[in-house]
């Protein structure tokens, strides 16, 4: 993907999700997924905080609704 394909990705995500600078994005795809991408560029782009738990996790997936997180592109 072009760097220019990445920016635009990341800053549509971001208005598709309501991400700014105040935001909280928990990257919980596993870095081989595509989606995992779209978590960490839409975080960088808008300044927003990049939320990685902790590697086998298990309550990550009931996570977000007790840290305040603002987007996630959770199934």
């Amino acid at each position: 993907m072009p760097h220019a394909g990445i920016a635009s990705l990341a800053l549509t995500q971001a208005d598709r999700f309501d991400v700014g600078a105040g935001s909280r994005v928990l990257q919980l795809a596993s870095p081989g997924f595509d989606v995992s991408m779209m978590e960490l560029v839409m975080a960088v782009a808008t300044g927003a905080t990049l939320i990685v738990p902790p590697a086998g996790c298990w309550w990550a997936r009931i996570w977000p609704s007790y840290c305040g997180i603002s987007a996630s592109a959770t199934p």
